[in-house]
């Protein structure tokens, strides 16, 4: 094991012994979020454990991300989970996403997840049926969706969402997109999209199975 990942462990060691573990069995019996459990590992810089130094993460990187997800999944899968998505989103917005939101990643203010499975796909990640389109005249992407499973839903500050390839009638907007309240449902089945910020063209990061723009947006909370 890495010298520089040891330490945090011992640090990540209190807080799956006397905060995940003691709720384990209430949250699998209520199925609610492990919010006690993130407050505390954001407090505590987990969250931020991939996050670039340059935005106040600690830079340790995805073998690190993955022994925090083993070690919290001896007390709490659900738990496991939350962060096990949260540290897959946070890498694409790491790679391509906001300053601030990354800075906001690192010090464990923001939590991240997937927006990727889909009704009627028939798989979990790779076969979108989803479209997304620029909005004529003020950059914005529009995403029509009906995401079927998202961890954290309702909970988490941004989703990563797959689509089908942009359908483009003008130059390709900004791939990055920011949820607006005003023309949100209170359900994640349908939602627009205004663009944040401009990332590369397309994604590169296969793991995620990504041949088009990844997408963050913040939660939002609205009444129907």
């Amino acid at each position: 094991m890495p010298n520089d990942v040891q330490p945090f462990l011992d640090l990540l060691e209190p807080i799956a012994a006397d905060v995940v573990a003691p709720a384990a069995a209430r949250i699998d019996a209520t199925g609610e979020y492990p919010r006690a459990a993130l407050h505390a590992l954001g407090e505590a810089g987990v969250l931020g454990l991939s996050s670039a130094q340059d935005v106040g993460g600690l830079g340790l990187g995805q073998r690190a991300a993955a022994l925090v997800i083993e070690r919290l999944g001896r007390e709490c899968a659900s738990t496991a989970m939350v962060v096990a998505m949260h540290y897959a989103a946070a890498a694409v917005i790491e790679a391509h996403g906001p300053r601030a939101v990354r800075h906001a990643i690192a010090a464990g203010r923001h939590v991240s997840t997937l927006a990727f499975s889909e009704a009627g796909a028939r798989s979990p990640f790779w076969a979108p049926l989803s479209t997304a389109a620029p909005v004529a005249g003020n950059g914005h992407v529009k995403l029509d969706a009906k995401k079927s499973w998202i961890t954290s839903a309702g909970e988490a500050d941004s989703y990563v969402w797959s689509s089908k390839p942009l359908r483009l009638r003008a130059p390709a907007p900004s791939g990055w997109c920011r949820r607006r309240p005003a023309d949100c449902a209170s359900s994640l089945r349908s939602a627009d999209w205004a663009c944040a910020a401009t990332p590369p063209a397309r994604s590169r990061l296969r793991a995620y199975w990504l041949k088009r723009p990844p997408c963050w947006a913040p939660m939002a909370k609205v009444s129907t």
